[in-house]
C-alpha cells in the first residue's frame, strides 16, 4: 500500500508526453517523477519542456530508481516485454501499452511475474471508460436489452490510405515490431467486448493485407508486412456472439460502431470516421416500440469524475478515459480493488487474437484457452 503520493516514470516522450502525462497529472495523489527515451538529448529536452524532475535514456536505470512506484511503458510492442519484465522484477507496478507483448507466451510470463511479485498492472485499452460505453454497460447489466443475442463491432478507419499527415507510427508496417490492425486496433476493441460481455470461448476469422504499399510523403514507398484488415466471429462463454471487423486502410470508413442486440432491444455506440474518444461517441437505444432508436443523454456521472481533474471534453481526448484507468490502477496499488483492464484480461485478449490467427490457417473454429483460475480477469 502506498501512503504517500504515487511516483510514476514514463517511457516514451511522444504519446507518453502528449496524452499520458496530462492524464497522470489529472489524478490526485500522483506525481510524474521521470521521463525516459532512447537518447539523452530527447530525454533531457522532454523533461525540461514538461517540468519533469528526472530524465533517463536507459530504461534499466529508470526501473532501478528507488523513488518510482509505477512504470508506464509505451514504445513498440516488441520492446515492451523486456521493459515490463524489468520493471516487474524491480518491484514496480506497471501500465502497459496495447498490445503489451508480441505473443501470448510473453504476456502469460508477465502476468505470472506480476502475480508472484504481488504487483498490479493495467492495460492501456481505455475504451471501457468512454462515457457512452460506460452508459452502455450500465444499461446492459441492468437488463434494458435483455439477454445478449449478438454484437457487431467495427473499427473502420484510415491511417495509411493515404497515410495520415504527420503520423509517426510507420513502424506499424514491420512485422517484427508486433503490430497489425488486429493486434493494435483489435486489442482495444476486444478488450471492450470482454468488459461488457465477459470471456470469449472460441473464434473464427481471417486477416488480409489489401494495401500492398503506403506512399508516404517525405518517406517514399513503404511496403507493409502486416495485415491491414481483419474479420472475425466470436462466441462468449456466457452466450451470445460478436462479429469483429477491423481496418486501418478504410478510406471513407464508418469509423467506430458497436451495435448490441438483445432479446428486448438494441444499444448502439457510434462515432463516425474516427477512433473513438470520450466526447464523440454517441449512444442510441432501440426496441420493438421504438425501432429507429433514440439518442441517450449521457449521465454526468460518466462525463465528469470528482477524482480526476479533467472531463470528457479535455484535449487530447483520450486523457479523460485514460485518467480514469490510471485512477483505478492507483486504487488497486492502495489495496482498494483491481486495475481494469488488468494484465490478466490483456492476456485473454492476446489469446483471442492468437486463436483468430490459428483459425486463419485451420479454416475452422478455434478455442481460446481458459484463463488460469487463480488469475482475476477484471
Amino acid at each position: 500500500m502506498i501512503a504517500r503520493s504515487l511516483k510514476v516514470g514514463i517511457i516514451s516522450a511522444n504519446w507518453g508526453v502528449k496524452c499520458h502525462l496530462p492524464a497522470w497529472r489529472a489524478v490526485e495523489g500522483v506525481e510524474v517523477l521521470a521521463i525516459c527515451t532512447s537518447r539523452e538529448a530527447s530525454a533531457r529536452a522532454a523533461a525540461q519542456a514538461n517540468a519533469i524532475p528526472r530524465a533517463y535514456w536507459d530504461y534499466r536505470k529508470l526501473v532501478a530508481d528507488p523513488d518510482i512506484d509505477v512504470i508506464d511503458v509505451g514504445t513498440r510492442p516488441s520492446l515492451r516485454y523486456h521493459m515490463l519484465k524489468s520493471a516487474l522484477a524491480a518491484g514496480k507496478h506497471v501500465y502497459a501499452g496495447v498490445p503489451f507483448a508480441v505473443n501470448a507466451a510473453q504476456a502469460e510470463e508477465l502476468v505470472h511475474l506480476a502475480d508472484a511479485m504481488g504487483l498490479k498492472g493495467a492495460s492501456d485499452a481505455y475504451f471501457e471508460y468512454i462515457p457512452a460505453h460506460r452508459e452502455m454497460r450500465r444499461r446492459f447489466e441492468r437488463g434494458d436489452i435483455g439477454e445478449l443475442f449478438s454484437a457487431a463491432l467495427d473499427i473502420q478507419i484510415n491511417l495509411f490510405n493515404p497515410p495520415v499527415p504527420d503520423f509517426s507510427y510507420l513502424w506499424f508496417a514491420d512485422k517484427a515490431n508486433g503490430a497489425s490492425s488486429l493486434r493494435n486496433l483489435g486489442s482495444h476493441a476486444i478488450t471492450l467486448l470482454t468488459a461488457l460481455f465477459g470471456e470469449i470461448r472460441e473464434v473464427v476469422g481471417l486477416q488480409t493485407t489489401h494495401l500492398a504499399a503506403w506512399q508516404v510523403p517525405g518517406a517514399g514507398l513503404v511496403r507493409p508486412q502486416v495485415p491491414d484488415t481483419a474479420v472475425a466471429l466470436a462466441q462468449f462463454r456466457r452466450g451470445g456472439t460478436a462479429t469483429i471487423n477491423i481496418s486501418w486502410v478504410a478510406a471513407g470508413g464508418v469509423g467506430w460502431r458497436l451495435d448490441v442486440q438483445g432479446s428486448k432491444g438494441r444499444l448502439s455506440a457510434v462515432h463516425a470516421a474516427r477512433f473513438p474518444n470520450s466526447d464523440q461517441v454517441k449512444l442510441y437505444a432501440a426496441s420493438a416500440e421504438l425501432p429507429f432508436g433514440e439518442e441517450i443523454p449521457l449521465s454526468s456521472d460518466f462525463t465528469h469524475a470528482a477524482h480526476v481533474r479533467v472531463d470528457h471534453e479535455f484535449r487530447p481526448l483520450p486523457c479523460y478515459p485514460m485518467a480514469l484507468s490510471f485512477h483505478e490502477l492507483k486504487r488497486a496499488i492502495e489495496g482498494l480493488g483491481d486495475a481494469s483492464p488488468s494484465l490478466s484480461r490483456a492476456l485473454h485478449v492476446e489469446r483471442v487474437i492468437e486463436a483468430i490467427a490459428r483459425s486463419e490457417h485451420s479454416g475452422r473454429w478455434e478455442t481460446v484457452p481458459k484463463p488460469d483460475p487463480s488469475v482475476h480477469l477484471k
